[in-house]
């Protein structure tokens, strides 16, 4: 399953949170021409002049928001998806497109709602509606959405009354990816709430190994609050998987230097 790496995520939201260089300021007609070329490039599915028109909206800054919130409206799924993803690294300059990315959560293309779901993780849109929605979309028919979500669940961490349940659900899902993410977005809500601990070993009991070696490490980066766990690090020394006794080791090293 593909993933946008995280250098690229973090290069994206850097460059939207500069300030356009003087150059880049633009006149609203030069602006409607730079969202008139983005579109079309992506309708066309011209990969050379979409990749320049990315850049050029990004130079645009943010009064480009109101047109990519627009486009979420599109009439093609491939600009709606394109906007998606646009919106997110502009981080709360974003902050009125929530509305119409919930919407999208319930597109019916499944890559605009999981562009929608990813969008709404990097802007960190921390409300109680868009956890609400999230959390729905962990059931979401398609693992790729389910993913985002679960993701995005991860990165905002609010709500763990509804968070919690919905990635512990996510750890015994038929995808092998949506149960790593689920296991990894425990791990960083572990990090600030001791009451995530119990899902976290239950992952350390997992079937699937992968989860079992993500859930040590993410013991190993917790805070003081999991000390608890030394016995149950213990027994994953003795894993069946040689990832896992590595893992449970390094976490335990962890914690005894804390």
């Amino acid at each position: 399953m593909f993933r946008l790496p995280a250098f690229f995520m973090s290069g994206l939201a850097l460059c939207a949170a500069m300030p356009a260089p003087a150059y880049a300021q633009r006149s609203s007609a030069q602006q409607a021409r730079t969202v008139a070329a983005w579109r079309r490039a992506i309708v066309r599915r011209d990969p050379l002049r979409l990749d320049f028109a990315r850049k050029a909206l990004l130079e645009a800054g943010k009064t480009v928001v109101p047109d990519l919130i627009a486009a979420l409206e599109d009439r093609h799924a491939d600009v709606r998806r394109e906007a998606a993803y646009a919106l997110g690294p502009f981080l709360e300059d974003a902050h009125d497109a929530v509305p119409a990315l919930l919407r999208r959560l319930r597109d019916g293309e499944r890559q605009v709602r999981q562009a929608a779901a990813t969008a709404l993780g990097w802007m960190r849109a921390r409300e109680p509606r868009v956890v609400v929605e999230l959390v729905a979309s962990c059931h979401d028919h398609s693992a790729w959405v389910r993913e985002s979500a679960v993701v995005s669940l991860g990165e905002l961490s609010i709500r763990p009354e509804l968070t919690v349940p919905a990635l512990t659900s996510a750890l015994g899902d038929a995808s092998p990816f949506v149960r790593e993410a689920a296991v990894r977005s425990l791990g960083w809500s572990l990090r600030r709430d001791a009451s995530v601990l119990d899902p976290v070993l239950r992952a350390l009991r997992a079937t699937d190994w992968r989860v079992r070696m993500l859930a040590a490490e993410a013991l190993g980066r917790a805070g003081p609050h999991v000390a608890q766990a030394t016995a149950a690090l213990r027994r994953a020394e003795h894993d069946s998987f040689y990832k896992v006794r590595d893992a449970a080791t390094l976490a335990l090293g962890a914690i005894s230097r804390r």
